[in-house]
């Protein structure tokens, strides 16, 4: 599997906590774990860090806490020969003495050599190997890239492609004899210095490098940055194309050929992934929890103990190793294997899934009876009767007696039982010796009462009362008020609301409306659309509204001009005549003209009728041709001489003198003319005479007005017909209409049918409709509804709740409402409905009969071996009744012993665990697995391993050592400035001389020493050269400090929470809100809890869910505020975000993690055995976070 497809484990170990095994720190100071529980292993079950599970790699057996002392120098290895002593380390002189390994500096300057191909020689330098420098494996040339290959041990140079270094053709690049691009052709063999004439020509043999033929020039332009391509290595995967070249593939992963003992390498010679053996005598695991002590030799794990579990033996266990379980177990004798408790008082006692438990308590209940128990004394060894305290309630066994009593453990006492309680209307209640208290039923059909004021008509039935009805309160009910009906007052009226419409029976009123009750208010009825010039409306309560005829002769109007003297007669306008309109000109035509309301008197000339002037028409002084001319004025009566002395003035005649005598002969009928009348039109002549119909005023006549012309002022006019006269004014809304004043109107149209208590009758001109017009939504109303209340307008609807009978229920009544008789009841609810009686120690409770009651609660769940379930009436509880004080039980907990029962309850003290303890260890009890294990004290508590009291020793991960230089503790009081660990092996040389060394004192008084010299201007100085922690290079302060290394120290750095515990080296970490600064990476292992021993800073918070999974897998369902982390994460770190499944629970993680280009920024200086060289993390990229690449420490990373 290669370091892809493995990152994604790298987020989980941080979460979940599944790597249980911690790696040794640089120079191999790792923690030793000694026996420790199950259930800390690698994710996948396999044993693929070697040392996992047990002692770390690179540390002998210690001590095992046999008594004997430690060696020299404080080495506990035991030995009969120099060899046995060999630490690897060329710096060193391994001896044997006084049968313990001793290994002491050999002179400085001794040449030495770490034994690796790609590390040079160096000397030796107070048992440190100094001056080991990497082997370049430089050939000069500048076309390959060189590589150390410590597998194959042999330097590797790789050729590196420099396209576009040599060409074209003609450059003095193609004639230097000098292969410029680095492609094993020089000058006129390389394509790039020969004109091209298609894009094979090009063909430079490099996948990283895009060939074409560009007007006879080839051009090799570097293809995209990260195309895949291979650069011919077996031990380099996934290569991408950089800048032309195949470059920058990681290592091949080995990690699934390596079984334990072994580590997994890359051979490019073959290429293929190798096993090789990791040194003899490293400690390590064969995969069995019943095994102790394997160490490695040959490449096989091998040289196993057994586990002692005899410590968990006792009467009624056999102390043994379960491998499936990976724990040391009790396993119970078999069951009934006798055993004794101790208690007199209990007899038969046997063991029982490995508990000796009492197997029946010794029967004294012989001697109990209502006023005495039997009980039995584990002082007096024996059964007695105790009575009971005087006035114990007692049962004397008759049943119609009640009240008895204990005395001096005798019941005796009491009165006849009273049952009547079970007596009411439908019951006796009575009692006899066979069925104690009990109801005899009345007969059915007798009345009785339900005590409900609002029902009527009950009776018996099977001995309840029932079947009423409600009360009929409608007698109380009138248009004004609703009939209701209460417990209180019985039958009542309620008034409905006020303004609500009503009648008062009077007919002639109208707009009556309820108030308080009452109905009243009325007006007098309008009757006046009945009222004309010869009637009058009025009103009587006989007819209601009547028209009332003027007396006869009463004068008026028929609305016609050309008639006279109309007069009233029973109601009605009749008996006109004819208007007159003679004028007594015998020359004019007398006329009425309705029309125009006038007479008309017209002019009618007779042409010829007067003259010749010798005729008697001449001198009898008349007009006889009635042309306003007379005798000798009229031409006609003269002799003429021209034509103008005939002018009759007559626009219809032709005037001509003829022989001394006017003729006026007729123009043509039809000839216009002018009759000077403004209310003739259009004029013309007919038979001589002038004259037209009346003018047409018509366009002035409506409804109400009749168009005329007047003569007097030569226009048209409206004469307005009578006052009442019926006319259409075109508008819905007013009705009815009548003329007035020649205006047609009428008064508002009457939609009040439409009107209610929640309406308002109102007209809509446009739709030419009348509508009801909702009033205010919550108006009071009344829908005549008793069983609603109470009623308001909705919408225009009358109408309301439910009425509220809830005074009439109870547990097994319901209130309901009777419409019919406006009032509500109580109704039995039936047998069997769920209710409640009050009573806490009666469950279910149902109703029987419309009373509520049940049987005793249940509180058996109350009862366990030391209580008696019961129930607390006054509590409202149960509880449970203590049994005997130290009663044997069994609370279920292993970390409890022995139980014993104590206030009603199994408990039992602490389990001794107390063999486990020693100087630097607690003894302490796993619950979960069911054993005692050691728990190291703080590293750095006193102890003394030699029994010497000047000795400076200390407890490291749980045992008692000497201090030393290069234990990985500083002691302060031992003289030391410094202790990384990093003494006992040479693979760390990389960081530089000025790192704390095997004396344990400071090389070098300049940066990078480890000794913070402020007066040289050094704000820090952690005695590295790694800038990403921190301090930097050049001794300052980090801002972020994300990724730089820290160590966590107490027992609460567990790995489900890198937050807690003491962390150190964190300082400079400001975290986002909502986040923690944690310590995270590999754990170290001590009884059998997971902490941060070592690790990098991050800023950190997660949620977990299920609670309690969580709590079991000991991961706290929260560490700081997950939603608020929002970020930004300080510089220099990236946002890293994760959903876990696993086991059923979910584990969400955010964190900052520390960014990176490659993987030099991500160096760790510490060992790193899988990979045989000092520890680094890998640069991958961020699973959450495109574009972004973070830090990954390959050493946690589950092959």
């Amino acid at each position: 599997m290669n370091a892809d497809a493995r990152r994604p484990w790298y987020f989980l170990w941080l979460a979940l906590a599944l790597l249980a095994s911690g790696l040794p720190a640089c120079g191999g100071s790792g923690d030793s774990t000694g026996d420790v529980d199950a259930g800390a292993e690698n994710i996948d079950g396999e044993d693929d860090i070697p040392g996992d599970g047990e002692e770390v790699e690179g540390v002998e057996a210690e001590d095992a806490g046999d008594g004997e002392a430690d060696g020299p120098e404080g080495d506990s290895r035991t030995c009969t020969s120099g060899g046995e002593c060999n630490d690897s380390n060329p710096c060193t002189l391994d001896e044997c003495r006084g049968g313990f390994c001793a290994n002491s500096a050999v002179a400085d300057g001794t040449a030495c050599d770490d034994d690796f191909f790609c590390m040079l020689p160096g000397q030796c330098a107070a048992g440190v190997c100094q001056g080991i420098v990497e082997n370049a494996c430089d050939d000069v040339d500048r076309c390959t890239d060189d590589v150390c290959d410590e597998v194959l041990t042999e330097c590797r140079h790789t050729l590196h492609p420099r396209p576009g270094e040599e060409g074209p053709p003609g450059d003095s690049s193609c004639g230097d004899a000098e292969d410029n691009d680095c492609d094993t052709r020089v000058d006129d063999a390389d394509p790039n210095c020969i004109p091209c004439t298609a894009d094979p020509d090009c063909n430079d043999d490099n996948e990283c490098t895009a060939d074409r033929c560009d007007t006879g020039v080839c051009r090799n332009e570097p293809a995209a940055d990260g195309l895949a391509c291979n650069d011919g290595q077996y031990c380099t995967v996934d290569e991408t194309c950089e800048a032309g070249a195949c470059a920058g593939g990681d290592p091949r992963d080995c990690s699934g050929e390596t079984p334990v003992c072994n580590f997994g390498r890359c051979n490019e010679f073959e290429d293929r992934c190798t096993a090789e053996p990791a040194p003899d005598g490293m400690i390590c695991s064969d995969g069995l929890y019943c095994t102790i002590g394997e160490t490695c030799a040959g490449g096989v794990c091998g040289g196993s103990g057994p586990r002692d579990c005899s410590g968990l033996t006792d009467a009624c266990n056999v102390g043994e190793c379960d491998e499936t379980a990976s724990a040391c177990v009790a396993r119970p004798l078999a069951a009934g294997t006798p055993c004794d408790d101790g208690l007199e008082c209990n007899t038969g006692e046997a063991c029982a899934a490995g508990a000796c438990t009492g197997g029946t308590p010794v029967d004294c209940s012989s001697l109990d009876d209502p006023c005495n128990a039997g009980v039995c004394d584990e002082v007096a060894g024996g059964c007695f009767a105790v009575p009971v305290a005087d006035g114990t309630a007692c049962d004397d066994g008759v049943r119609c007696t009640e009240g008895e009593a204990c005395s001096a453990g005798t019941c005796a006492g009491g009165t006849a039982t009273d049952c009547s309680d079970l007596t009411d209307d439908c019951n006796a209640g009575v009692c006899d010796e066979a069925l104690g208290c009990h109801a005899v039923t009345a007969a059915d059909g007798t009345t009785c009462s339900d005590g409900v004021r609002c029902t009527a008509g009950e009776s018996c039935l099977g001995g309840l009362c029932g079947g009423g009805g409600p009360l009929d309160c409608s007698a109380v009910a009138d248009q004004c008020n609703t009939a209701a009906c209460d417990e209180t007052s019985g039958c009542h009226a309620v008034p409905v609301a006020a303004g609500t419409a009503c009648s008062d029976g009077v007919r002639c009123t109208a707009g009556e409306t309820c108030a308080a009750g009452l109905c009243g208010g009325g007006a007098a009825l309008d009757c006046s659309s009945l009222t004309n010039q010869c009637n009058t409306g009025r009103c009587d309560e006989a007819r209601g509204c009547y028209a009332d005829p003027a007396p006869g002769g009463t004068a008026c109007s028929d609305g016609l001009y050309c008639t006279v003297g109309e007069a009233c007669a029973s109601g009605s306008c009749t008996g006109s005549t004819a208007r007159n309109c003679a004028d007594a000109d015998a020359c004019t035509v007398d006329a009425c003209d309705e029309s125009g309301d006038r007479c008309t008197n017209v002019l009618t000339p007779v042409p010829g009728a007067e003259g010749p002037s010798t005729s008697a028409t001449c001198t009898n002084g008349l007009d006889d041709d009635c042309d306003r001319l007379t005798d000798a004025a009229d031409t006609d009566c003269f002799t003429c001489t021209a034509h103008a002395q005939c002018n009759d003035s007559n626009p219809c005649t032709t005037d001509r003198c003829t022989t001394g005598r006017c003729t006026n002969t007729p123009v043509a009928n039809g000839t216009a003319c002018n009759d000077s009348l403004y209310c003739t039109n259009p004029d013309t002549c007919t038979a001589g005479v002038c004259g037209g119909p009346a003018r047409n005023c018509s366009s002035l006549t409506n409804q109400c007005n009749t168009g005329r012309c007047n003569e007097a002022t030569d226009a048209c006019y409206a004469d307005p017909l009578p006052a009442g006269t019926t006319c259409n004014d075109s508008l819905y809304c007013t009705n009815p209409d009548t003329c007035t004043a020649g205006v047609c109107g009428g008064p508002a149209r009457d939609c009040s049918a439409l009107g209610n208590q929640c309406n308002t009758g109102r007209c809509n001109e446009s739709t030419d409709a009348c509508y009801a017009d909702p009033v205010a939504n919550g108006t009071a109303c009344n829908d005549t509804q008793y069983c609603t209340n109470p009623d308001t307008c909705t919408g225009g609807t009358c109408g309301g709740p439910a009425r509220d009978c809830s005074a009439f229920a109870d547990a097994c009544h319901s209130g309901l409402c009777d419409e019919a008789g406006d009032a509500c009841y109580a109704n039995t609810l039936p047998n069997g409905t769920a209710c409640s009686d009050g009573q806490y120690c009666t469950n279910p409770d149902t109703c029987t009969g419309g009373t509520c009651g049940g049987p005793a609660r249940d509180c058996s769940a109350f009862t366990t071996t030391c209580a008696t379930g019961a129930c607390d009436e006054p509590g409202d509880r149960c509880y449970g009744i203590p049994q005997a004080e130290g009663a044997a039980c069994n609370d279920s907990l292993w970390c409890t012993t022995p139980d014993a029962c104590a206030g009603g309850l199994c408990t039992g003290p602490g389990r001794d665990c107390s063999a486990f303890a020693d100087q630097c260890n607690a003894g302490v009890c796993n619950e979960t697995g069911d054993v005692c294990f050691a728990d190291p004290l703080p590293a750095g508590t006193p102890c003394d391993a030699d029994g010497s009291a000047t000795t400076r020793d200390i407890c490291l991960t749980g045992l008692c050592d000497l201090t030393a230089c290069g234990d990985g503790y500083r002691d302060t009081g031992g003289g030391e400035y410094c202790d990384d660990g990093n003494a006992l092996t040479e693979a760390c040389q990389s960081p530089p001389a000025g790192a704390c060394v095997r004396d344990c004192s400071i090389r070098q008084d300049t940066c990078g020493n480890g000794t913070f010299e402020a007066a040289n201007g050094e704000q820090c100085d952690d005695g590295d050269t790694d800038s990403y922690d921190d301090c930097t290079t050049s001794c300052t302060i980090n801002d972020y400090g994300v990724g730089a290394p820290c160590t966590c120290s107490g027992s609460s750095c567990r790995i489900g929470n890198p937050t807690a515990g003491t962390i150190s080296g964190c300082s400079g970490v400001v975290a986002p809100t909502g986040s923690l600064v944690g310590c995270t990476r590999s754990g170290s292992l001590g009884g059998g809890a997971l902490y941060f021993a070592r690790g990098f800073c991050t800023a950190w918070a997660h949620r977990c869910s299920p609670s309690l999974l969580c709590a079991f897998a000991g991961i706290p369902s929260s560490v700081g505020n997950y939603s608020a982390f929002v970020g930004p994460c300080p510089a220099g770190s990236v946002l890293v975000q994760q959903t876990i499944t696993s086991s059923g629970v979910t584990l969400e993680t955010k964190s900052c993690q520390k960014s990176c280009d490659s993987d030099s920024d991500c160096r760790w200086n510490e060992y790193d055995p899988v990979y045989s060289r000092c520890g680094h993390y890998e640069c991958i990229a961020s699973p959450s976070t495109p574009g972004t690449r973070v830090c990954f420490d390959s050493q946690m990373s589950p092959p």
